[in-house]
């Protein structure tokens, strides 16, 4: 259906759990996305490999996860600690959804 909605966007939450074909649909497709929420939290040290298949302009920063024991705050330092640029870090933690909402 993607391909018949060129101007629907759509995020696929949780970097798609790291599903092969999931992420090759957010890859793929322009007009789709994700966030790193939840990833971050159990599978950290895949998220690199996961930004470096998908392109980091895919990539939003998320903190949807529903537990108590974690914060916005926390989602950021672990963003901010992954193996990548400083440019890719910028994007994820607010540059990419200010551009997707077109501000």
């Amino acid at each position: 259906m993607l391909p018949s909605f060129p101007e629907l966007k759509l995020i696929i939450p949780h970097m798609g759990h790291g599903i092969d074909e999931v992420i090759r649909i957010i890859r793929d497709f322009k007009n789709v996305y994700t966030d790193l929420s939840i990833e971050v939290h159990y599978y950290e040290a895949r998220v690199p490999n996961f930004i470096k298949q998908i392109g980091s302009e895919k990539v939003l920063f998320g903190s949807d996860f529903p537990a108590t024991c974690w914060t916005p705050h926390d989602d950021i330092i672990r963003t901010e600690r992954l193996p990548i640029s400083e440019k890719d870090i910028k994007k994820i933690l607010g540059l990419n959804a200010k551009n997707l909402l077109g501000l």
